[in-house]
């Protein structure tokens, strides 16, 4: 047996876990723009940019690879 183990994940249920995580993210942040007053149009930009970067972020597999972020 070696000693590390290695977690093996498949590749469907990493992209799935990954789009879940972020759509919660996401509805997370509207909440908050909502209740903080930003108007409709306005929080679609700010999610949208956020959405574009956290995905940019996990499609560069930072989770798969430890990467540990700033």
């Amino acid at each position: 047996m070696s000693e590390t183990a290695m977690f093996e994940q498949d590749e469907d249920d990493y992209w799935r876990s990954a789009r879940g995580f972020v759509r919660v993210l996401i509805a997370n942040l509207n909440d908050a723009l909502k209740q903080s007053g930003l108007s409709k149009p306005k929080r679609r930009i700010a999610c949208e940019r956020a959405a574009f970067s956290i995905c940019n972020t996990i499609d560069q597999c930072w989770i798969r690879s430890g990467y540990n972020l700033p």
